[in-house]
């Protein structure tokens, strides 16, 4: 019950908006705070008998909150996702049923079995209809650049240097994508939940091309070639003369996203794994 402790206000107020969002649902005798960021809060309550996964932004952004939950409803009757049991776009709270299990990591991408499961997952999150606007990556873009003015990151070579790259790199893919069907835009194995997985952390999720999500396994993770190949074999229709570049704005935009994390959140553990697993900040 952090919520309740003495000293924390901001985090008062937000567990005080979760409460009246959930009363429909339950009557929370335990909510535990999962993740704090600078925009957005997420939480599991409980009521002993049903759990829940409640997303709160610290601003409401109506517009994501409502691209979040068509994303999630279409991807749960699809079977791949936890049900959006909630959405109050003028509140910014989105409530999902509890996705049982544990995330992925590294070490289950080396099973030849779990990658033949995300590659299935994969193909089927692409196979959702889907009439959601394209992805803004020139908005990420933009706002990355904006939070990169500030004083402790304006000096930072390395930073400037990414978000150029970042600039053209994405000034490239929208020029280029081929919008194919639901794209997550998040498939870390972080976000990978279960046997048979799941995507939790649908709030990239719009229209896409499918190499984005792809590529975000490829290069976010250390394959060995082997199953690289094999991975890679399970999406016959990829177009590999362009996909190392899908590859390199995958990279890139995690690059920029962690080191602007890192410096305005330096002790959020999150950015630091993140930073450190990219080679940020250094």
């Amino acid at each position: 019950n952090v919520g309740r402790e003495p000293g924390r206000g901001p985090v008062v107020r937000l567990t005080d908006r979760v409460r009246e969002a959930l009363e429909p649902i339950l009557a929370p005798t335990s909510m535990v705070v999962l993740r704090s960021r600078r925009d957005r809060w997420t939480f599991r309550a409980t009521d002993g008998r049903t759990t829940v996964a409640v997303h709160v932004d610290v601003a409401p952004d109506p517009d994501t909150i409502a691209r979040t939950a068509t994303a999630l409803r279409a991807a749960a009757a699809a079977g791949i996702a936890p049900d959006c049991l909630l959405a109050d776009p003028a509140a910014g709270i989105l409530v999902s049923s509890w996705a049982p299990g544990d995330p992925w990591t590294d070490g289950d991408l080396r099973v030849p079995r779990n990658l033949e499961a995300l590659a299935r997952l994969l193909r089927t999150v692409h196979a959702v209809p889907c009439d959601l606007p394209p992805f803004d990556l020139a908005g990420h873009v933009a706002s990355y650049r904006a939070r990169a003015t500030g004083p402790a990151a304006i000096g930072d070579r390395a930073l400037r240097g990414d978000l150029d790259a970042l600039e053209d790199l994405a000034a490239w893919h929208l020029e280029t994508r081929r919008l194919t069907g639901l794209g997550h835009h998040d498939a870390h194995v972080g976000n990978v939940i279960g046997d048979p997985p799941v995507l939790i952390d649908w709030e990239y999720a719009s229209r896409s091309d499918r190499a984005f999500d792809v590529a975000t396994v490829t290069a976010l993770h250390a394959l060995d070639p082997v199953s690289r190949s094999a991975f890679l074999d399970a999406f016959p229709d990829l177009d590999r003369r362009s996909f190392a570049r899908h590859e390199r704005l995958v990279l890139t935009l995690a690059r920029v996203w962690a080191r602007l994390e890192q410096i305005e959140a330096p002790t959020d553990p999150r950015a630091r794994v993140w930073a450190e697993r990219l080679g940020v900040g250094r």
